[in-house]
C-alpha cells in the first residue's frame, strides 16, 4: 500500500525517540529501557494509522538519537563547589 501522507522528518516519532535517548544517556538503561519501549509504540502507532512507512519511522529513530548523544552528556552526579577560606589575609577562594 502506497502511503502519500508521510512526511520526511516525522515529528512524534523524531521528537520521542530524541528524548528517549537523552533519558537513557543520562539517568542510565534503567530509566532508558521503558521510554525506548514507549518510543517504539509510537513508532509502530504511526505505522499502524498509516500516517508513516516503516523505513521513515526507523531513519528518523535513528536520526533523533544519533542527534541527542551528540549534542548531550550523561548526568554528572559531582558538581563543581566553591568554598570560601579565611586566613589572617582575608579570604581565600
Amino acid at each position: 500500500m502506497e502511503n502519500n501522507n508521510a512526511f520526511f522528518p516525522l515529528g512524534h516519532t523524531s521528537t520521542t525517540f530524541q528524548s528517549t535517548a537523552l533519558i537513557q544517556k543520562r539517568y542510565g538503561w534503567k530509566y532508558g529501557i521503558p521510554a525506548y519501549a514507549l518510543a517504539g509504540f509510537t513508532g509502530y502507532s504511526r505505522i499502524n494509522a498509516d500516517k508513516h512507512d516503516i523505513l521513515d519511522v526507523l531513519a528518523v529513530a535513528a536520526i533523533g538519537i544519533g542527534c541527542s548523544y551528540l549534542f548531550n552528556t550523561p548526568y554528572q552526579r559531582e558538581h563543581l563547589e566553591v568554598t570560601l577560606i579565611s586566613s589572617n589575609n582575608g579570604f581565600l577562594t
